[in-house]
């Protein structure tokens, strides 16, 4: 037995075992991040954005500022897809995004939101555009969630438990969710039938 009782244990497999375990992109479960996005009216789209990008900049060394990812979303959202279908790899081809079909209805999702959320600013009448970013938040929030999904199975945790749980910041940012959106129900009653509110 030629081991050397006195020399410190090697530590040198641990740390490429445990690089493994660190995830290049965010995940999260899809409950967790549709009650968060619709919630908060799509502005968790934008955080979303930004920890993936944190965490490829990280665990992957790509050169991006992730805040300006995030913010700016719909210039960077192909490359996004992109990404996670090279961390999928050639084992899980199937399950590949659609990288051109997904960035462009991404895109044009949310080109259409923020041009109607601009044109209803501008009328001083109840209108079609009023309602049109509302109406299309569930479809935005759908085609992430189904590219979340890849994301997660990319990272060995296919379902998101990783990070199902709800934090206390989850549940604020959701509280104020709710009463932004309350607001706005509010704001279209006045706006449509302003006799029927009692004060």
């Amino acid at each position: 037995m030629d081991s050397n009782l006195y020399q410190a244990p090697s530590t040198e497999t641990i740390a490429p075992e445990l690089d493994k375990q660190q995830a290049a992109l965010y995940v999260v479960s899809t409950k967790k991040f549709a009650l968060l996005f619709m919630l908060t009216l799509g502005l968790y789209g934008v955080y979303w954005n930004y920890r993936h990008w944190k965490l490829l900049k990280e665990h992957r060394g790509a050169n991006v500022i992730p805040v300006l990812r995030g913010i700016f979303s719909i210039f960077f959202i192909h490359s996004l897809l992109k990404h996670i279908n090279e961390e999928l790899g050639e084992d899980n081809s199937k399950d590949h995004l659609m990288v051109p079909q997904l960035t462009a209805t991404y895109i044009i999702l949310n080109v259409i939101s923020s041009i109607s959320d601009r044109l209803s600013a501008r009328s001083e009448t109840v209108g079609i555009m009023d309602f049109i970013s509302l109406i299309l938040l569930p479809f935005i929030c759908g085609v992430i969630a189904n590219i979340q999904q890849a994301a997660n199975l990319s990272q060995g945790d296919p379902k998101g438990d990783s990070n199902s749980e709800m934090t206390a910041l989850n549940w604020i940012w959701m509280l104020l969710g709710a009463a932004l959106w309350l607001l706005i129900i509010f704001g279209f009653a006045v706006m449509l039938a302003p006799d029927s509110i009692p004060f």
